[in-house]
Order: C-alpha cells, then sequence, then structure tokens
C-alpha cells in the first residue's frame, strides 16, 4: 500500500499543535473537517487502481441476486446479510461497477473517524487527544485498506466505534434503547461481533437490571439465527483459517498499527 503523502499528514499535526498552543476551542471542529479530509483522500485515492479479488467478486455476485435469494445465500456464507443488503441498494441507484461497489467501505470509512472523535472526547473529556485519535484512525493503513473493498469490515469498523460511543453514553444517561437497536444490526453485520455484543450486554446488565427487557430484539435474532450458523460450520468448515500460534500477536499488531 502506498503510504501517506508526507505533507499532507505535516499540515495536519501541525494543524492540532496550533489549535492547543492558541486555546481556542472554536478551532476544533476545523482541525477535525481537515483530519477527516485527509482520511477521506487516503480511502479514495487510487480505489480503482486494482481489479476486484476473489471475496469482493464473491461480492458482487451475491449483491446480483434478489434480494430473497441473498437473504437465502447468506445462510451459507460466513457473513450474515446486513452488509449485502445496503450494498444492493447502493447499486441500485449508483450502478455496479469497481468504484460503486467499493465506495459504501470508504463512507462507512470516513465516518468512523468522525465517530472515533466523539468516542474519545467523551471518555477523555480532553479535545487534544480526542482529534489524535481521529488522525490514527483517518490514517491507519489497516483501516484504509478495508475501507477500499466490497467487504463487510468497514461497515462493522464503523458499527463498533458507533456501539461503543452509544454504549458509554447508555451507561450514564441510563437510556437503552440506541443500544438495543444497534446491538442486532452489530450482529447482523458480522459474527466476530459477537464477543463485543457478549460484553456489552452483560456489562451494561450488571449495571442496570432493566436492561433485561432491551436485549429482547437481540435475543429473538439470535436464535434465529443460531441453526444458520450451526449449518454453515457443520456443511463448511473452518478448515481456511490457518491455524493460531504465539506469533500471530505481534503479526496482528504490525498489521493493524502499519498496514498489511
Amino acid at each position: 500500500m502506498k503510504t501517506i503523502p508526507p505533507k499532507l499528514f505535516v499540515v495536519v499535526t501541525h494543524k492540532i499543535k496550533h489549535t492547543f498552543q492558541n486555546k481556542k476551542r472554536s478551532v476544533v471542529i476545523p482541525v477535525l473537517v481537515l483530519i477527516v479530509l485527509l482520511g477521506t483522500f487516503l480511502r479514495v485515492y487510487n480505489i480503482d487502481s486494482k481489479e476486484l479479488w476473489y471475496d469482493e467478486a464473491f461480492t458482487a455476485n451475491i449483491i446480483d441476486q434478489p434480494y430473497q435469494e441473498i437473504f437465502t445465500l447468506s445462510k451459507a456464507d460466513f457473513h450474515p446479510p446486513l452488509y449485502y443488503m445496503v450494498l444492493k441498494s447502493w447499486v441500485g441507484v449508483w450502478g455496479d461497477t469497481e468504484v460503486s461497489l467499493r465506495f459504501p467501505s470508504v463512507i462507512f470509512g470516513v465516518l468512523t473517524i468522525a465517530v472515533a472523535f466523539y468516542l474519545a472526547q467523551f471518555i477523555t473529556k480532553d479535545n487534544k487527544k480526542a482529534l489524535w485519535v481521529a488522525l490514527f484512525i483517518a490514517t491507519n493503513p489497516f483501516l484504509i485498506v478495508y475501507s477500499k473493498e466490497a467487504r463487510s469490515y468497514s461497515l462493522m469498523a464503523f458499527l463498533i466505534v458507533l456501539t461503543t460511543l452509544v454504549f458509554f453514553k447508555a451507561l450514564k444517561d441510563r437510556k437503552y434503547l440506541q443500544l438495543s437497536l444497534l446491538l442486532p444490526i452489530l450482529f447482523l453485520t458480522h459474527y466476530m461481533t459477537i464477543f463485543g455484543i457478549v460484553f456489552y450486554s452483560v456489562w451494561t446488565f450488571y449495571r442496570d437490571k432493566k436492561f433485561a427487557l432491551y436485549l429482547i430484539p437481540l435475543l429473538v435474532i439470535i436464535m434465529i439465527w443460531i441453526p444458520i450458523i450451526r449449518n454453515n460450520t457443520n456443511t463448511q468448515g473452518l478448515q481456511w483459517i490457518s491455524e493460531l500460534s504465539w506469533s500471530r500477536i505481534p503479526e496482528s499488531v504490525h498489521a493493524f498499527v502499519l498496514g498489511v
């Protein structure tokens, strides 16, 4: 992957430092906008330089089917159908070119930058730290790569960050409707989100027992989907997942921070 244009990075970091040297709160949003624009540029730059690879071609084939057929095909796939439904609606308006197929991932990647800023701001109460978090998300090679693919990972990253923000706000305000709606959406985006879903649910229930009522939509979706997940595992197996080892930990950190 191409490296981040040095001049762009220098300009943004200079703006962040200048913002807090002057201690002007009013310039925080303009700096955030600059970071978002940088992240957008990095995600659209050379987005059409490569042809669709195997998984993206699989996505294109899936969304070429009627909505009902997409739902049926997803039962034999390791990914739930929500992303395919969203993408099919998108290409119905904007066409099915390579750029069009990938562009929703760009949008979700850019939205992740902004939501990550507000999440960091909510947790730390520090605009400077929040801007640095936004800059990290905007320039992270791992996230940039998946923001250029016609796959569900960019949507998943966006929803995880958004759900985490809603989770912290729910704990503070004891208002759980938004979290109750986001958890099923998260599950229907990617099955690996179940680990985060369990954490959000258990911790919120531990803090406030009335949250149990708000778990009903999630539990209904999971109960419907359990037979589908079991069928996927039994019919296709998990042989495609390489054997895990301790060496994968530093490799994963390297991939996330410096790119794959």
